[in-house]
């Protein structure tokens, strides 16, 4: 059932705001059930343990009910009491409630052990139930220690998360949330408001922040620097804000194994979002001399690494179409088996812009794949046999870009690509395999 807003809201008091915990809070004592019930609707809920009546996350709604239960001329203040000294206040009535059960479970512990081991009433009946009501105690001194633990748990995690929500990670962690609701509020003239109230906390955050260290984004950060142990080799930024989000450095790989079963030595990405101003040390004369040698070695590796992988080729008209032709007759039997052969596809031909806006995305149809000694086109290395309980290699030997055949055949081959802007060059040798030259 949707709750409406009262017409008239007779209650009146005074509101808070803490940025801290981004509450609002009302002091208004009792109020008439339909301005509870409206509240309630609007997000705020009731405190009685604490010094306010009600509390509510910020929202629009929660700041306009907050408004209407002002007198004319108020206006929302600032909360005196920080969320640290609340939950001391917190802490404290946690503790006085385990040491009430404390208390009350060695009451019952001691009713237990002074009571006999043996009744004897000649009563039977009577017997049981005092032989019943002594097990009773005993439940009840145990309860009561539960409860006890409890409230001591209760209280080490309020202790705790009230410390863990004002360290600096995670009020680094915060500034990123709003970063990113800021940016997806972007400039929509129907969250004012919302925009106003997102820069005041940004606003806040920033300059307590600021007195806790600061961020690594702050730092003039520079191939060469150091985070720890690990020198810099690469900066990345945010193409929305310009400011470093994560480094390239040197180091062992989480999980790849080279031959040796050794971790893999390879440049990681290291997100710093996180991290503090004083993490990063800039880079020193001799940084910089180990920074140039450690970048002509990774670029040796690589050259020698890329030298053995098959080539990306834009194929000559005629390798080309030779091997479009070769695409289309096995199209042409494979499809002979089930249904009609499809029409022969033909060589595209198109500019590298034209071949990069058709390419993007995950499920395009554009893309280059591997051709293989038998003539094949695939994306995989590997075929589809397996030996021995292993799948078997291709014989790779170079890339050609394959777009769409444009028909609406399963059967119908792929269309090779040429580009009209690129340098050409011949494909290859490669040989069908000779039980399809028989045929």
């Amino acid at each position: 059932m949707e709750i409406t807003r009262p017409e008239q809201i007779e209650s009146t008091g005074e509101a808070t705001y803490c940025p801290e915990d981004n509450k609002i809070r009302l002091y208004c004592g009792r109020i008439p059930r339909d301005e509870y019930l409206y509240l309630r609707s609007v997000g705020y809920k009731s405190t009685p343990k604490q010094d306010c009546d009600f509390v509510a996350t910020w929202s629009i709604r929660a700041e306009d009910a907050a408004l209407a239960m002002l007198e004319d001329g108020d206006t929302i203040g600032d909360e005196d009491q920080s969320p640290e000294d609340r939950a001391a206040d917190r802490a404290e009535r946690f503790a006085a409630y385990r040491d009430k059960r404390r208390q009350e479970a060695g009451g019952f512990a001691d009713a237990f052990e002074n009571g006999p081991g043996a009744y004897g009433y000649q009563s039977q009946a009577r017997a049981d139930r005092a032989a019943r009501k002594h097990e009773r105690t005993r439940s009840r001194a145990v309860s009561q220690w539960d409860k006890a633990e409890y409230w001591q748990q209760r209280t080490e995690g309020v202790i705790s998360n009230a410390l863990y929500n004002t360290s600096a990670p995670v009020r680094r962690s915060r500034i990123l949330r709003l970063e990113a609701e800021q940016r997806r509020v972007g400039d929509h003239p129907g969250y004012d408001r919302y925009r106003a109230h997102l820069e005041r906390r940004l606003g806040y955050e920033r300059q307590m922040l600021a007195a806790q260290g600061g961020t690594a984004a702050e730092a003039d950060i520079v191939p060469g620097g150091r985070f720890g142990r690990f020198m810099v080799l690469k900066v990345n930024k945010s193409p929305a804000t310009k400011l470093p989000v994560s480094v390239g450095i040197w180091g062992e790989h989480p999980y790849k194994k080279d031959e040796n079963g050794e971790p893999l030595q390879c440049v990681r990405t290291v997100n710093i979002q996180r991290l503090g101003e004083d993490a990063y040390t800039p880079p020193t004369a001799d940084d910089l001399e180990e920074l140039a040698a450690k970048l002509a070695e990774i670029k040796a590796e690589t050259q020698a690494r890329n030298a053995t992988k098959p080539k990306l080729i834009n194929p000559t008209d005629e390798d080309a179409q030779r091997l479009q032709d070769h695409l289309n007759e096995r199209a042409r039997r494979r499809a002979g088996q089930y249904t009609t052969p499809p029409a022969p596809t033909q060589v595209l031909r198109m500019t590298q812009a034209q071949y990069s806006a058709r390419s993007k995305g995950t499920y395009t149809s554009y893309g280059a794949e591997y051709l293989t000694a038998e003539g094949e086109t695939t994306s995989s290395k590997y075929s589809p046999y397996v030996r021995d309980g292993r799948s078997l290699k291709h014989k790779l030997l170079c890339k050609v870009r394959i777009g769409p055949s444009g028909q609406h055949s399963l059967y119908a081959a792929d269309s090779v690509i040429v580009l009209t802007d690129k340098p050409q060059k011949p494909l290859p040798e490669w040989a069908p395999l000779e039980s399809e030259v028989a045929q």
